[in-house]
């Protein structure tokens, strides 16, 4: 019997088997991979544009702070016998605001609820006051 050259083969060209792992991705993975990344994005944009409005409501909230503040300073600069109530209305340097006051006068006392009007980024109707007393 002769022996066969090992270098010479009358075989066809083995196949991979398919049970082998292969390098690269399937479509399958690459649309899973897609999918994740687009729901992260989106994700992030819609917290993106929660705290973009979340920031123009602290906004209002502080200058409506500020105007209650004005116009507490306002009672205190007032002598006690010319308070008097101030029907609703706009603040003159920024009508996205309202203020009121409501004087309840006492025997010994004047009580002055002031009130600042406003409506918030999202769109809700919203009140600042506070409650000033003075003595005669």
């Amino acid at each position: 019997m002769i022996d066969p050259d090992p270098t010479i083969t009358n075989s066809a060209p083995r196949s991979r088997r398919p049970d082998a792992p292969r390098a690269g991705v399937t479509l399958l993975e690459l649309l899973a991979a897609i999918a994740i990344v687009s729901g992260s994005i989106v994700a992030g944009l819609s917290l993106f544009g929660a705290k973009a409005q979340a920031s123009g409501s602290v906004v209002l909230e502080i200058e409506g702070l500020r105007y209650l503040t004005r116009e507490i300073e306002r009672v205190h600069a007032r002598s006690y016998d010319f308070l008097d109530s101030v029907a609703q209305e706009p603040i003159d340097e920024d009508s996205r605001f309202e203020r009121r006051w409501v004087v309840t006068r006492g025997t010994d006392e004047v009580q002055v609820l002031v009130e600042v009007y406003f409506t918030s980024a999202a769109g809700t109707a919203r009140t600042l006051s506070a409650t000033v007393v003075r003595g005669s």
